[in-house]
């Protein structure tokens, strides 16, 4: 964290007699859902006001995609139905 960001954040919460931790905890709240949300394999786009929209990489996307049919071939549980059900219609047809 900048000298800068500290200086902002102290100024805050001075103004608005709010701890300053939690004026650092709003602040960095949406940038945590976006990292989490990306981190598990279901890769949403994700909007924040003012920021505008998040997207997964097309290389991070095929990645998350090969994990998941691994999973799917060992057996183990998938991160989302819609993925399973994806993968089960295609070992159906029998292009797995």
């Amino acid at each position: 964290m900048s000298y800068q960001s500290e200086d902002i954040f102290e100024k805050l919460s001075n103004k608005y007699n709010i701890p300053r931790e939690v004026i650092k905890t709003m602040c960095h709240h949406e940038f945590k859902v976006v990292k989490e949300s990306m981190s598990d394999n279901k890769l949403p786009n994700i909007r924040l006001k003012y920021f505008g929209l998040f997207k997964a990489s097309q290389i991070r996307k095929k990645k998350a995609y090969e994990t998941e049919l691994k999973k799917f071939k060992e057996g183990k549980p998938l991160t989302t139905k819609k993925m399973y059900e994806e993968f089960k219609q295609l070992q159906e047809q029998g292009l797995l």
